[in-house]
């Protein structure tokens, strides 16, 4: 193991908490609220489990409004993030998208294992590919950073993403809007409440969202960056008393669009090096990326009296996915790979939920059940030209290397050939027929019985092999927890809560011989990239959690909050992995120690939100993508490690007059880190201080403005966005010199966007242009591929480029 240590005085965090205590000791109770224009909105979270101010809630929250929907754009949280300091989603692909909290990430695609931060719908437990699930008719989402486990349980180990939709309501009102842009883009989205009787109220809402790519593929694989998806949900709440409801959902979630970006920039692409070419060829066979999601949900309220309350939640969710990605990059059928991953999961949860409130104590305490069953397909398609390229070296001797062959070379180009058969012909070269191929493979086999004869004649060409890797998956969570608020004095409020959780995973692998293999069982072929195996293995673990919460009122306006507390998420399996069925994942523990301050300063002209963290995870679950020594192939793998995590998190909110608000989001963040050593894509021995892991607020920010300048008719608002985030992707485990060589690679991102909007009297119509990324910022976010060592193909994903439009919408 290598500690690799990164350490940082913070020395501003103590001087900027103190000045801020000495800043608040001068508020004095509530301003009036600001008469026209805008004001210091206040947001209504259930971060603990009822309704509260965000501003009163001791715990660091991000909130996104659909006001930040509108002047976004968001349809899921992929595009939210920047706006959250701390929150990270790797963008890109729906159905993997990866959440991260502080730091801490979730594993790769495998459904043995489980992410770190846990994504809740309607009240509801929602895993892996669901999470991306579309905005529409949002309340709200929040973003609870550090472990919530006490009150949220499974999976909550560094945070929490709490969607919540809109209820329904007595009134009769809806919307109807649409988005038209660049691109082809076409969105539309309807909303209609109305009340049925007295007491119950129906609500419907919809939203259909096409675009098309930013690339024209000369192949078969779609074009990148497009978009095909449609939701639906219908919400019906029944008042039976006045002190019960009962609240019944159904929705559908649809993504049908173009697979995942594959943009090639090895030798062999259409535009070698140059990502942002107009044109790609990928030639991915029946590429692309879908999700078929829906979900039936039940929730009960209940008062018992002034008091006592209780809430139960019951949810159904199925969803089958499927994310078949061109790997390869090229149209060259030499060079052809592709992997899927398919997934076909349903689970059920529900919760019990019991509320005690009274002006000295606030109680919540309850339980909660789920229950998963998984299946996962995750096949990897090759050509057999593919297959006998030389820079696939580990499958044939790394006859390249020991052959001087130049980058690039390919067994069935002649001179190739010659020379190789002549190597292994005792110095007179065999005929390129199936019959020199026959003897070649009899000769390595001779030399060396333990190396994959994988050599075909090119009357071969055009055939393909496929290895897959099938997982089934039965998980069972349960939980119970209690969590109490004491009022201590007038100023002091402590916090106290408590959960034991419960997680059983039984889990399978089987990786039959390709089929290829079984269809030519004289080869003697075996797999390359997913070695034959078949194994199953069931565990257990359990885990208590807990929180200590200290918050004091320095003024009406201002409070200040200290707090420890204590998250876990379940060991597992690697779906790639079957020897993880003997020596399983380790569970990950964190421990986190918290200092913040939330308040409304200078007559409720300035809002501050600041977070001062230490957080601690052992057994840290990371995903690398690699070649250790005995694989055949590079692929992806898990392993466990050590992480403490210290940062600084700030929002400043400012009314410089009542018609300008100017915003600003950053954040400090610095890591010490124990990993084992790694493998990079080519085999190399990769010491884990090859990370980076500082991260400084003057180079991680979102500005924002809004402006409202007084007009004769209606409202006008003008938003502004400017996003910068400083470049980590020279410090991740997988990254190669030569991929600073890819124009764009290693950038920071600079990204401004706009949207101005005009809101008629009475706020019936509104009309807005809006576009993003403005300075068509060309950046390379990211560059891997399963065929980058094996066949000379990396592949590289990019920003969106400029988008444009207008939004039309008509509120009744």
């Amino acid at each position: 193991m290598i500690s690799n240590k990164y350490t940082c005085d913070l020395p501003f965090t103590r001087g900027l908490l103190a000045a801020a205590v000495l800043f608040s000791a001068g508020q004095t109770g509530y301003a009036q609220e600001t008469g026209g224009g805008f004001k210091l909105e206040e947001i209504i979270v259930t971060a603990q489990k009822r309704e509260q101010s965000a501003m009163d809630v001791p715990i660091a929250i991000g909130t996104f409004t659909p006001a930040d929907i509108r002047d976004t754009g968001a349809q899921s949280i992929m595009e939210m993030h920047h706006f959250v300091p701390g929150f990270e989603v790797k963008e890109g692909q729906v159905t993997q998208a990866n959440l991260t909290i502080r730091g801490i990430t979730s594993p790769n695609i495998s459904t043995g294992g489980d992410p770190s931060v846990a994504t809740f719908y309607d009240g509801a437990y929602v895993p892996r590919a669901a999470t991306t699930v579309t905005f529409s008719d949002l309340e709200r989402v929040e973003i609870l950073k550090g472990p919530q486990g006490t009150l949220f349980g499974r999976n909550a180990a560094a945070g929490v993403v709490n969607i919540v939709p809109n209820s329904p309501q007595a009134e009769t009102q809806g919307f109807i809007s649409t988005r038209i842009g660049n691109l082809g883009l076409v969105r539309v989205e309807g909303m209609g409440n109305v009340a049925l009787s007295d007491n119950l109220f129906l609500r419907v809402n919809a939203l259909v969202n096409e675009r098309d790519g930013f690339k024209d593929n000369l192949g078969s694989g779609g074009d990148p960056g497009g978009q095909d998806n449609q939701t639906v949900r219908v919400a019906m709440l029944w008042e039976i008393t006045d002190r019960t409801d009962l609240q019944l959902s159904y929705d559908w979630d649809e993504i049908d669009q173009a697979a995942p970006q594959g943009i090639g920039v090895g030798p062999f692409a259409l535009t070698p090096g140059d990502a942002f070419a107009s044109r790609v060829a990928n030639d991915v066979i029946d590429g692309g990326e879908a999700r078929d999601m829906y979900s039936v949900t039940a929730k009960v309220n209940h008062e018992f009296d002034d008091q006592w309350s209780m809430k139960y939640i019951a949810n159904y969710r199925e969803f089958e996915t499927r994310n078949r990605i061109d790997d390869d990059g090229t149209a060259d059928p030499l060079r052809y790979i592709d992997t899927d991953n398919i997934e076909d999961s349903d689970i059920v949860y529900t919760e019990l939920q019991v509320n005690f409130n009274s002006d000295s104590v606030n109680l919540v305490a309850g339980a909660n059940y789920s229950q998963e069953d998984t299946f996962q397909e995750i096949p990897t398609t090759l050509s057999t030209g593919s297959i006998m390229s030389f820079m696939a070296g580990p499958s044939v001797l790394n006859l390249q290397e020991l052959l001087d062959l130049p980058e690039g070379a390919h067994l069935w180009n002649p001179d190739i050939w010659a020379g190789f058969s002549a190597s292994l012909n005792g110095g007179t070269p065999l005929p390129q027929t199936a019959e020199g191929y026959t003897t070649a493979i009899g000769r390595i086999r001779a030399g060396n019985e333990e190396v994959p004869p994988h050599f075909f004649a090119p009357s071969t060409a055009g055939d393909f092999y496929t290895e897959s890797m099938f997982n089934t998956g039965d998980f069972t969570n349960y939980g119970i927890y209690a969590d109490a608020d004491f009022t201590v004095t007038p100023d002091l409020n402590i916090a106290v809560g408590i959960r034991y959780s419960v997680d059983e995973k039984d889990f399978t692998w089987n990786a039959p011989l390709s089929d290829y293999a079984q269809e030519n069982p004289e080869l003697g072929l075996f797999n390359i990239f997913i070695p034959q195996a078949e194994a199953e293995a069931s565990d257990r673990w359990t885990k208590t959690t807990g929180r200590l919460v200290a918050n004091y009122r320095l003024s009406a306006d201002v409070m200040a909050f200290a707090s420890v507390s204590t998250g876990y998420k379940a060991g597992g399996y690697d779906s790639l992995e079957p020897a993880t069925a003997e020596l399983p994942l380790d569970p990950e523990e964190i421990t986190n120690f918290e200092l913040g301050l939330k308040g409304d300063f200078f007559d409720q002209r300035l809002r501050a939100q600041v977070s001062y963290y230490d957080m601690t995870v052992d057994g840290a679950q990371r995903t690398v993508f690699g070649q250790r020594p005995g694989d055949t192939g590079s692929t992806f793998y898990l392993i466990n490690g050590d992480i403490d995590n210290r940062g600084v998190e700030i929002v400043l909110d400012w009314l410089v007059t009542d018609t300008l608000k100017l915003g600003l989001l950053t954040y400090f963040a610095d890591e010490e880190e124990t990993f084992p050593d790694t493998f990079n894509d080519r085999g190399e021995l990769v010491p884990g201080d090859k990370s980076t892991s500082t991260r400084r607020p003057q180079d991680n920010y979102t500005a924002k403005l809004d402006w409202s300048p007084a007009i004769p008719v209606g409202e006008l608002n003008i938003h502004l966005d400017y996003i910068v985030t400083e470049d980590r992707l020279r410090g991740t485990p997988d990254f190669l010199d030569s991929f600073a060589t890819v124009d764009g690679y290693g950038d920071d991102r600079e990204i401004l966007s706009a949207r101005i909007s005009w809101l008629s009297d009475g706020g019936d119509y509104e009309v807005a242009v809006w576009g993003r990324n403005l300075t068509d910022s060309e950046l390379v976010t990211s560059i891997s591929g399963l065929g980058l060592s094996t066949i000379n193909t990396p592949l590289a994903t990019i920003e969106d480029p400029r988008t444009y439009g207008v939004d039309l919408r008509y509120n009744f």
